[in-house]
């Protein structure tokens, strides 16, 4: 049962009141972004890496890295159109893994390194090539330098945080003016979440404390510094709409993602602004 306080719950940013919409999910009025108040953390050894990524995916994490970086490969061509060269060397990933994103990036004209709390990855990264930091995310931002870096990526990653207004407030300090912000992240405005809402319930993560939307993000970006220059639909699932398994509607509801970015997933690039 969840506790009372929850109906006092004010939302991260808005500092309002949220509403519980169902079970344990509280969305917030004004920027309507959704928070899992049932969150639990989750550690990220070996354990995923090796048996509950393999699990989800047929194969390790480390035997997966075509699948990944082809991913990766893409990330960066999406980037490409608004990426400086001259004014975006410096690039940091958090959560960066085996550091494959890393070496494309390396491979691709950037100064790259990462953050990463797995010791396990941060060794395996450092042991190929790419320079990475192992330790917790939040005490990494906090210890760095302000205006450090002109561009960081986080893929997945900070919808899994209790503190996203430090989070926020972090990146924007560490970020250079006119700097870029790249994130992936999971979305709301989707149809897993809208047409088949008791497996998205069922199925949610229960180390993700929020989920936002292009609406959400772009409010709560707007806030602590930066402006929404593109989203991208992170992942394309026709079939996951009504009758989607209809050849027939496969290729319209393809486009009707790609249109209006409603996919279960995002591609966000951000820009900090001066």
């Amino acid at each position: 049962m969840l506790d009372s306080s929850f109906e006092q719950f004010l939302c991260e940013f808005c500092c309002v009141p949220t509403k519980n919409v169902f079970s344990h999910f509280y969305r917030c009025p004004n920027c309507g972004n959704l928070f899992n108040l049932n969150h639990q953390t989750t550690s990220y050894e070996d354990s995923y890496f090796e048996g509950e990524y393999e699990k989800q995916y047929g194969k390790t994490y480390i035997d997966d890295k075509s699948n990944i970086q082809k991913r990766m490969k893409l990330r960066l061509e999406q980037v490409r159109p608004f990426i400086q060269y001259a004014k975006h060397k410096k690039l940091l990933e958090i959560g960066s893994a085996a550091g494959f994103f890393l070496e494309l990036a390396s491979a691709a004209g950037f100064l790259a390194k990462g953050w990463e709390i797995s010791k396990y990855m941060s060794d395996y990264a450092n042991e190929h090539g790419s320079p990475t930091i192992q330790g917790d995310f939040l005490n990494l931002l906090q210890e760095e330098s302000r205006n450090e870096y002109d561009m960081i990526c986080a893929f997945y990653v900070i919808e899994h945080f209790k503190e996203q207004k430090e989070i926020w407030k972090g990146l924007s300090r560490i970020i250079r003016d006119n700097g870029l912000l790249i994130l992936a992240l999971p979305s709301t405005f989707g149809p897993a979440f809208y047409y088949h809402q008791d497996n998205w319930i069922k199925n949610h993560p229960r180390d993700h404390f929020i989920d936002y939307s292009p609406f959400g993000i772009k409010k709560v970006c707007s806030v602590f510094g930066f402006k929404l220059l593109h989203i991208y639909p992170e992942g394309l699932h026709p079939e996951r709409f009504l009758f989607g398994n209809s050849v027939l509607l496969k290729s319209f509801y393809t486009m009707i993602q790609k249109l209006f970015n409603f996919s279960d997933t995002m591609f966000l690039i951000l820009q900090k602004k001066v």
